[in-house]
């Protein structure tokens, strides 16, 4: 399954309007309404039913009207204006984070895993408030430029979206994703070989890919089993969220667990701290045992962050562990 990218995506666009691609790849776009107006006013009834996603916007939209932007002085200069914010955002080494938490490196962050993460309608990985609440996380560590790197599940078909039938009853849809128009992009090596990770489940291995999301100066990274190496009945883990059966969430739970910790690994990450929001992703913590000796790790009970360095005990007391202190540290 090959993705799209920024690089693809800036052959189809006119030479003033590259930077389009670059914003598109990268969620930050979407924090306010004067943002995201750089793309709906490119065509709103198109932008509507893309559900407002940039990157196939951008591959629908005709050649014509991306001719005209490209010779509009004022959505050119809005565009500028845009690129010389994003820029800076992502240039600036001066945060709080690196004033505040300087112990915490890009290589060595915070590993945050949630189940679902609701930052855009466009990727249907959250079902309500535990999603936002995630994906919040995730923004407010980028605007912070606190190291952290968020693990989830790609799922194929996500949550529901509900309707009421002619007889007044609710029924619900699901439908798959294009996930090759989506603002996305797998994990790949220096050789440009997919990333994947492997992991028994239902006693016969399973493989996932990765697949990297941007969300400002945080990266989240999903795991997928949704392709032609796994069985068919294997490719469904990632099917749905909170979809199946009991065996289907323990599946899911299994791999954002344990195929989460190995896919940081398989990135070069050595998480200082591991957050799980919610008891979705305990199995992450056997994995983090299973690794190292259990003494020099941490155990930790749901949503509570733990410094692996400093964690003794199979659960530690969040007021004697330093990530407390780090989080309790007075936000600006």
């Amino acid at each position: 399954m090959a993705s799209a990218s920024a690089t693809d995506l800036k052959k189809k666009l006119p030479y003033p309007l590259h930077c389009l691609a670059d914003l598109a790849f990268n969620f930050w776009w979407s924090w306010s309404p004067e943002r995201l107006s750089i793309f709906r006013v490119i065509n709103s009834q198109l932008w509507s039913e893309c559900d407002r996603n940039p990157v196939k916007l951008l591959a629908m939209v005709s050649e014509e009207r991306l001719a005209e932007l490209a010779i509009d002085p004022y959505y050119l200069s809005r565009v500028g204006t845009l690129a010389n914010q994003f820029r800076h955002y992502m240039d600036a080494t001066n945060t709080w984070a690196s004033q505040k938490l300087p112990q915490l490196q890009p290589q060595q962050p915070i590993a945050y895993f949630s189940i679902e993460y609701g930052f855009h309608p466009c990727i249907s990985t959250y079902a309500g408030g535990l999603g936002v609440l995630a994906a919040d996380h995730l923004k407010s560590a980028s605007d912070l430029g606190v190291p952290l790197v968020g693990v989830g599940l790609l799922y194929r078909q996500g949550y529901f979206r509900q309707h009421f039938d002619g007889s007044g009853w609710q029924k619900e849809e699901y439908s798959d994703h294009t996930v090759e128009q989506l603002p996305l992009e797998l994990c790949q090596d220096q050789q440009g070989q997919v990333l994947t990770i492997d992991i028994e489940i239902r006693d016969r291995t399973v493989h996932a890919q990765i697949w990297q999301v941007r969300l400002g100066r945080v990266n989240l990274y999903l795991l997928d089993t949704n392709f032609d190496d796994n069985q068919n009945i294997d490719r469904w883990i990632t099917g749905q969220l909170y979809g199946g059966n009991q065996d289907t969430r323990l599946a899911q739970e299994i791999l954002l667990g344990i195929g989460g910790v190995r896919a940081l690994q398989k990135l070069g990450f050595d998480p200082q701290i591991y957050h799980l929001n919610e008891g979705n992703a305990t199995f992450a913590m056997l994995e983090v045992v299973g690794v190292t000796n259990v003494l020099k790790n941490n155990l930790l009970p749901t949503s509570v962050p733990i410094d692996k360095k400093k964690a003794g005990n199979a659960v530690s007391q969040p007021n004697q562990s330093q990530p407390e202190q780090i989080y309790s540290t007075q936000m600006p």
